[in-house]
């Protein structure tokens, strides 16, 4: 009997530790949202060692929970990536890079956003041209 009242106190801060934030389950699968990338303007060209700005707008109907910016090369290797594990319904982005990769080629410059705690993601992505060093 002393184990079931020391394990009921320790299951119950074990089940509040587990919610780091109001996940809200099944309440997203129709947030609509919208991500606007203004910055870079696809098929824009950069020299090595030039700052690229990364300008977006996220909105949605609901509570998001995050977003990330990512840039890749067409092989997909991460050549920046930043998170941000922030609640809102509105993002407004602004992030610099610079351009570092001395072989230049074709960047994709993707922003995606955590819509709920279950995994799914909106995102956007742009090409721009990275010229070689």
């Amino acid at each position: 009997m002393n184990q079931i009242k020391f394990n009921i106190p320790f299951i119950v801060l074990l089940a509040f530790g587990f919610q780091s934030c109001d996940q809200n389950i099944g309440e997203h699968p129709d947030n609509a949202v919208t991500i606007e990338i203004s910055s870079p303007v696809k098929n824009s060209e950069y020299a090595f060692g030039d700052m690229i700005n990364i300008e977006a707008t996220v909105s949605a109907e609901s509570e998001l929970h995050g977003y990330k910016i990512e840039i890749n090369n067409l092989s997909g290797e991460a050549l920046f990536e930043k998170e941000i594990h922030e609640h809102d319904d509105h993002f407004d982005i602004n992030e610099d890079w610079m351009d570092d990769v001395e072989d230049g080629g074709i960047l994709i410059v993707t922003v995606t956003v955590a819509v709920d705690h279950e995994g799914n993601t909106e995102s956007e992505s742009v090409k721009i041209i990275g010229q070689p060093k």
